[in-house]
């Protein structure tokens, strides 16, 4: 097993491929594998290819599960080639950062002098913001609560988003452009609210926005469920997420929009039946500019099977929470990581 530090140094690659790929190489094209030759292919020329759905929603290689093989809890991608950004790697990922702003500035338009990664919606997301930032461990990183302006800056050790109340969290790099927020919103309900605040901001708004929503809509509608049934309950989540589009087709003119969806969940959790449905729902509803992220899913299912053959718990680490019906460990997200280093060059 990894020890703590190590782990923190190695974790997270899922993020960091996902964004990093996305931002600098979304709209240029992806430099794929065939054969063992690199190519470069035009993303709009591949995109019936590897789309998810019957339908022309375009969902980069990066986040779709069918550019992956999984087996022995790893996914390798063979539809491009991803890069490892580590601390201690060649490809240093706050260098990157530091570079971005005049990327975005020229494809969206939006006039910021920060990278601002935006992380909307329940403990999965979360999740997500939270080994992002233990990926980066650097100690010029701080955070605030409240506001972007209002609140005291605080260094990173202090931060414990296990007992988060709800309050926006904001982190900064003292010498990089890079801000990172995560928004509690687990219903997404906060959503219109905040595409006023980010298309009226011209100082802050994001430059990505990753968000997920569906654990807690299985318990708001769980009375649905029992008392009508599953297809009932998962109405009232459709309902929600359509009326969010014009919402998201706003805010996808300005800025990248990724919605998670939900991992799979062992059976045992009572309260959790119908999560296809759901992610079903978000696929078939989300207008088509926001890409789905979904190749996380099948990472999940081999988690559970190997909870299933041994309980582990590294509450330390979060590497292993078999005993959290709720959640997948960390270690899915390490698995990614090392994927990723293994087919970086």
């Amino acid at each position: 097993m990894l020890s703590t530090n190590n782990f923190f140094r190695t974790t997270c690659g899922i993020i960091l491929v996902v964004i990093c790929s996305l931002q600098f190489n979304l709209w240029f094209g992806l430099v794929t594998r065939k054969n063992g030759v690199s190519l470069f292919i035009n993303t709009r020329q591949k995109r019936k290819s590897i789309s998810n759905t019957s339908t022309d929603r375009y969902t980069p290689p990066v986040l779709s599960k069918l550019c992956y093989k999984y087996g022995n809890l790893s996914a390798v991608n063979h539809c491009c080639r991803m890069y490892d950004y580590d601390i201690n790697h060649k490809r240093n990922f706050l260098e990157c950062a530091a570079k971005s702003p005049a990327w975005f500035k020229s494809e969206y338009g939006v006039k910021v002098s920060k990278l601002h990664w935006m992380f909307v919606g329940d403990s999965h997301i979360r999740n997500l913001f939270d080994v992002l930032i233990r990926r980066l461990k650097s100690p010029m990183l701080r955070y605030r609560k409240k506001t972007y302006t209002e609140g005291l800056w605080r260094k990173m050790n202090t931060l414990h988003l296990a007992k988060y109340q709800g309050i926006p969290v904001i982190v900064k790099h003292l010498e990089v452009p890079l801000l990172l927020t995560f928004t509690w919103s687990p219903l997404l309900k906060l959503l219109p609210n905040l595409t006023e605040e980010w298309l009226d901001d011209e100082k802050t708004p994001p430059t990505l926005v990753i968000m997920g929503s569906a654990l807690h809509w299985t318990r708001e509608t769980w009375d649905i469920h029992e008392e009508i049934g599953p297809e009932e309950a998962t109405e009232v989540y459709k309902e929600h997420i359509s009326s969010l589009s014009n919402s998201l087709m706003k805010l996808s003119r300005k800025m990248l929009i990724i919605f998670k969806l939900l991992d799979h969940l062992p059976a045992s959790s009572n309260d959790i039946t119908n999560i296809d449905k759901y992610n079903q729902i978000a696929t078939e509803v989300l207008p088509e500019k926001v890409m789905v992220w979904n190749s996380a899913v099948p990472l999940s299912d081999l988690y559970v099977k190997e909870c299933e053959r041994k309980k582990r718990d590294t509450p330390e680490t979060k590497l292993w929470r078999c005993t959290d019906e709720k959640h997948t460990g960390y270690i899915v997200i390490q698995r990614w990581q090392q994927t990723a280093q293994n087919i970086s060059s």
